[in-house]
């Protein structure tokens, strides 16, 4: 996700995603740990900055 669209959601659409992302990142946590699958780690690092840039940006609307 780019920032450029993550600046675009409100402030609603930005905390659902953020809880998504967040239990998305859990999941895929558990099946790593749990050996289930190999292929997650690129998921894994790509979803943790997705949930960066959507924290990110929430800060900021909060400053303004």
């Amino acid at each position: 996700m780019k920032y450029s669209q993550i600046k675009e959601m409100s402030d609603e659409n930005l905390v659902e995603k953020l809880r998504e992302l967040e239990k998305e990142v859990s999941i895929l946590n558990h099946t790593r740990v749990t050996g289930a699958t190999e292929k997650n780690v690129k998921k894994i690092r790509d979803t943790k900055k997705d949930v960066a840039r959507i924290k990110t940006c929430l800060n900021e609307k909060k400053g303004n």
